[in-house]
Order: structure tokens, then sequence, then C-alpha cells
């Protein structure tokens, strides 16, 4: 599995920081919406305090963006947090699988270096040995 292949950079810009901002998206986001475009929120800025809402089309190209500095008065309703909420719990549940997978994949390439230390090893010493019994016997010639 290459993680790095999962995602794509796109931009979008922000009128609150008055920055274009760089964002990194699954290639999948876009499969598999009930409608186009459809809402991809979350938070930043330097507080996080910036609600950001993209509308993504069916191509995964950024057709829209929303705004708004949140402030104290600023209220979720309990739907609303449920859904937030829903959503970071599979976001890390999907990057506990992916944690493990690459888990797993060093841990194969940590066996697979030993062995080859072991391989290297082996082959130096009946190098060694070859050499040894080369020289005694150019030595009795």
């Amino acid at each position: 599995m290459k993680v790095k292949n999962d995602y794509f950079i796109t931009h979008y810009y922000c009128r609150i920081c008055n920055k274009e901002h760089t964002i990194k998206l699954r290639k999948n986001i876009a499969e598999n919406r009930e409608r186009y475009p459809f809402s991809y929120i979350f938070l930043h800025g330097d507080l996080k305090n910036i609600l950001t809402m993209l509308y993504i089309d069916i191509d995964a190209q950024i057709r829209g963006v929303d705004v708004k500095e949140l402030t104290d008065e600023d209220i979720f309703s309990k739907d609303q947090v449920k859904s937030i909420t829903t959503k970071m719990i599979d976001e890390i549940e999907r990057l506990r699988r992916e944690n493990m997978i690459l888990l797993d994949e060093i841990n194969e390439l940590k066996k697979k270096k030993e062995w080859l230390n072991i391989w290297n090893y082996n082959t130096n010493q009946v190098n060694i040995m070859v050499f040894k019994k080369l020289s005694c016997k150019l030595n009795e010639d």
C-alpha cells in the first residue's frame, strides 16, 4: 500500500485569512456521494477558529468555498456535533487501520533487512574461507 498515492493536493482561497491554502484530500473523496457538489467541512486558522466548507464536485474539483470565523457565541447543534464527531471517528479509525498496515510493512522490511544482514555475513565468511584456501594453495605451489 502506497500511502502517498491515496491523496492529492489542491488549493482554496480563504477570504478571512486573505490567503490561498493547500489541502491534502483523499483521491476517493468524491466517490459514492448522494449528491454533487458535496460539502467537506473542517476548521483552519491559527486558533482553528475558521469554519471552512469546500464544495467538491464529482471530479473532486473545488467548486466553491464558504468560510466563517467562529466566536464564543457560535454554538453547534446536537446534530451538527454528532455529524462532525462521526466523521472524525471514522477518519480516526481509517488512520488507525492505515497505521497498522504501515507497521506491518515496517516489520516485514526489518525482517528482510535482518535476513539480508545474515546472508551478507555468511557470504563474507565463505569469501574469507575461499580466500584462505586459495592463499594456502598458492603458498604450497
